[in-house]
């Protein structure tokens, strides 16, 4: 984790070092001067940026959790992503459970949650394809059953049951993509990992959703095959 964080935060550091340098040293006319102090700048905020995403992977949870219908979270998102929707022409299907029950949670930031989920299933099929959105709800020994039956999925190694009495409202994000390889599955809620060529903090996201569905007792999980899609999986406790 320090060397991760060490070489996102040299980076931007350098290019800003380098800009005050020459704006030091070097006779510039007030063109270069304010081309350098925009650079410096923007360094500045994506340090900024950089440093807010780790924060936000441990920061404590700002409103009370409260009874909360996940599918009218998830009804909210999905207008958001319209424009991608329609840019990489993937098409969206629902699989809803009717009877659902609320679970306990934050919406503002269980709707961060799927928002991101959502995101990365349209960007995992630039080529167009399909994205499912399935709800439902297991039992604890169904939970591990899904588990233990999934032989391309990653999720937290220390994670445990929190009851073998609790019931889970299980939300899936499922794309047809090219899939992520297993080696690279298992790294993949890991802060600054990602499998695209990303830059500004990119690859936090996972990390992030990972913290924020860990805080609501619950449990995030990814499913993937190459050339067959990626599928994640949110498990949270219902409401009693």
């Amino acid at each position: 984790m320090i060397s991760c964080v060490a070489h996102e935060v040299n980076n931007p550091l350098q290019a800003l070092h380098n800009s005050l340098h020459l704006l030091l040293n070097r006779p510039l006319d007030a063109d270069k001067q304010r081309r350098y102090l925009v650079m410096a700048q923007a360094e500045v905020d994506r340090l900024i940026g950089l440093v807010q995403r780790l924060l936000d992977i441990h920061r404590p949870i700002p409103e009370a959790m409260r009874p909360t219908h996940l599918h009218r979270i998830l009804k909210g998102v999905v207008p958001l992503i319209e424009q991608q929707l329609r840019d990489n022409n993937v098409y969206v299907m629902y699989d809803m459970h009717p009877g659902l029950p609320m679970t306990m949670g934050v919406p503002s930031l269980l709707k961060q949650v799927y928002l991101n989920l959502l995101l990365n299933a349209v960007e995992a099929m630039p080529n167009g394809g399909i994205l499912t959105i399935r709800t439902y709800t297991v039992d604890a020994q169904s939970q591990q059953q899904l588990l233990s039956n999934a032989t391309h999925s990653a999720h937290h190694p220390g994670y445990t049951l929190a009851s073998d009495r609790t019931t889970w409202a299980v939300v899936e994000v499922r794309d047809t993509g090219s899939g992520i390889p297993a080696e690279e599955l298992s790294k993949i809620f890991e802060p600054f990992y990602s499998t695209r060529n990303s830059s500004d903090g990119r690859g936090l996201g996972l990390a992030i959703c990972y913290g924020i569905v860990e805080k609501h007792n619950g449990l995030l999980t990814v499913e993937s095959t190459v050339g067959h899609g990626t599928n994640f999986r949110t498990f949270l406790p219902v409401a009693k």
